[in-house]
């Protein structure tokens, strides 16, 4: 296969932001479409996506993959997001963020927080009135919708892209798969609240739908993938050494 995952450099920041733009355009996709209306024009979003994942390259926090296709000249053909909490020497995370770009006048800021509002609302339905604070997570690019994994110092997983000249050739699934090899290593659960178009995606995976979740009437899904814990045998009998 042609394909090979790697971290993500700042030089590939423009190549992430194409292919967002490209997967989640609002001509195809509804929150993107109810998000940035199409009059806003590409010229306008297209900038502030760039500057936002420049942006978050920055973080501390975060760890940004990309698989490119070795047959064309290492293009980038898909990316993930993902955040882990940094510790402040005490054992609780601290969240560093660089500022964020200002937003597109085309972005509906009551969308976008309307958006935020039933996202955070599940995820403290599900994991408590600290949300997402020690959780793997993956968020659905129009807002960060998310794979989240139960653990002490957690890694937050923001969403998956693939360019759609690339789709069905296994990328998501690489991306995904990545992720899932982490909270397995160190035996946590996973949680997602998961677009209609990836939920095969995680259903194959071995996510199950918690709960289904409309998001400006389309239904999204509240999805668990359980930890699989190593089967521990029963510890041998004592052998008797009695001569």
């Amino acid at each position: 296969m042609s394909l090979r995952m790697r971290t993500a450099t700042a030089e590939d920041i423009p190549a992430i932001g194409r292919i967002s733009a490209a997967a989640f355009d609002p001509s195809t996709d509804s929150i993107t479409r109810r998000l940035f209306p199409r009059d806003a024009g590409d010229a306008k979003i297209a900038p502030w996506r760039e500057a936002r994942k420049g942006a978050s390259l920055q973080s501390e926090r975060t760890v940004m993959m990309v698989v490119v296709d070795e047959q064309l000249n290492d293009e980038v053909v898909g990316f993930s997001f993902w955040e882990a909490p940094v510790n402040n020497g005490r054992g609780e995370p601290i969240h560093l963020h660089p500022k964020e770009p200002e937003p597109p006048a085309g972005l509906d800021l009551a969308a976008y927080q309307e958006m935020r509002s039933i996202v955070g609302g599940d995820a403290v339905d599900t994991f408590g009135k600290d949300g997402t604070a020690h959780i793997w997570r993956m968020f659905f690019p129009p807002l960060f919708s998310m794979v989240r994994c139960q653990l002490t110092n957690p890694l937050d997983l923001e969403y998956i892209g693939v360019d759609p000249r690339h789709q069905r050739r296994g990328i998501g699934k690489i991306l995904l798969n990545w992720g899932i090899e982490q909270a397995q290593r160190q035996e946590v659960d996973c949680y997602m609240f998961a677009t209609p178009a990836g939920r095969t995606l995680y259903e194959k995976a071995g996510f199950v739908v918690r709960k289904v979740v409309p998001v400006f009437g389309v239904p999204h899904y509240s999805m668990i993938l359980h930890h699989k814990p190593k089967t521990q045998l029963p510890p041998s009998p004592a052998s008797d050494k009695t001569n």
